[in-house]
């Protein structure tokens, strides 16, 4: 998403939720400020790590990709996915079917929009409880071990 764009999230979310931290990747250029500085803190940078943004988030809002939704999955994390591409909207038409986030469309992002779907999305224990489970299954989860046996299987590990 553009700064722009991101931006008028972090003011959506401004307007739900007074206090609320918000870190965010502004990308190559930082240009982002705080809307209302007296009641957001806002974190800019062009990047962040992923999994360290997701570990100690209430609500993640990103663009839906796949990578964006593992992170939020491995840190047991709800979110909010502003797609714009198909392989965005196909990832974020199965986290809704899990449970464990919603969809926006960029081309239809508005900030009473974003507020309303990030306070439905705070307020719901029951979100974050699967998000919970989630993440316990998922560190659990070890591609590289699951990998390694099919090598051994067809002989081609390192045994």
């Amino acid at each position: 998403m553009s700064g722009k764009r991101v931006l008028f999230v972090a003011e959506a979310v401004t307007l739900a939720h007074v206090g609320r931290m918000v870190s965010l990747a502004a990308g190559p250029r930082k240009v982002a400020h705080p809307p209302a500085p007296d009641r957001l803190e806002l974190h800019v940078s062009p990047y962040f790590s992923g999994q360290e943004t997701c570990r100690p988030a209430d609500l993640v809002i990103h663009n839906g990709g796949s990578g964006s939704v593992n992170q939020c999955l491995l840190g047991g994390v709800p979110f909010i996915g502003v797609a714009s591409n198909l392989d965005q909207f196909s990832t974020m038409y199965f986290a809704e079917r899990a449970g464990l986030g919603k969809t926006i469309r960029a081309d239809r992002v508005v900030a009473s929009a974003v507020a309303r779907l990030a306070g439905e999305l705070l307020d719901d224990a029951s979100l974050r409880q699967r998000a919970a489970a989630v993440r316990s299954r998922a560190q659990a989860f070890k591609p590289s071990d699951i990998l390694m046996e099919e090598l051994d299987k067809m002989g081609l590990g390192r045994s």
